[in-house]
């Protein structure tokens, strides 16, 4: 995984729970039931929006802001007593501390009308480049339309670097910390 997040539980709460799990032989079926809740609970949150106040009071949920790809890559890994949630993905850590991303080559392309997301400039025929002189945008791909090609709809931004601002989508609630706290006590009823 990319990037790695470390939660410490930690006051009494963290006692109580890390007394419970020692006293487990084998706590990985409890560790696996809570890796595929919060791996759930995490997808939701690119649905919802961010919980933390890291991000912007209304800020879109991630799913709107480019996020969609990131979602199906969410996944977690158990070795021993390591629960380890996230993602692959690089752009996994831009989405949840925030950044600036650079153009590898010579400009980001953006997407900014709804026909052209998904796609490269490379692939909607005909566009058309206006020069904008206003750093970082360098520049608009346009689709020039209607009669006499009058209208110019704006397709693309081409930046030399973008901010992303932080989607926290990698946050440890109340509700995780009692959700892995009964599944290892219904772990212990069974055995």
């Amino acid at each position: 995984m990319a990037e790695a997040i470390k939660f410490d539980i930690d006051g009494r709460d963290g006692r109580k729970f890390w007394r419970l799990l020692m006293r487990a032989s084998d706590p990985s079926p409890a560790l696996h039931e809570f890796g595929s809740y919060k791996v759930d609970e995490i997808k939701g949150r690119f649905q919802r929006g961010p919980l933390s106040a890291m991000a912007l009071p209304g800020a879109a949920p991630v799913s709107r802001t480019g996020g969609r790809g990131i979602v199906g890559s969410i996944t977690y890994l158990l070795r021993g007593i390591l629960l380890r949630v996230g993602t692959s993905k690089v752009y996994g850590a831009i989405l949840q501390f925030g950044g600036v991303v650079k153009a590898r080559g010579k400009l980001l392309t953006i997407p900014v009308h709804p026909s052209a997301r998904g796609k490269r400039a490379r692939d909607i025929p005909d566009l058309d480049y206006v020069p904008v002189h206003r750093y970082p945008v360098v520049g608009l791909l346009v689709k020039l339309m209607g009669r006499g090609k009058r209208e110019a709809r704006t397709m693309f931004i081409l930046a030399k670097k973008v901010k992303i601002r932080p989607h926290p989508y990698l946050e440890w609630t109340r509700r995780d910390f009692n959700y892995l706290w009964k599944a290892l006590q219904r772990l212990f009823e069974r055995s």
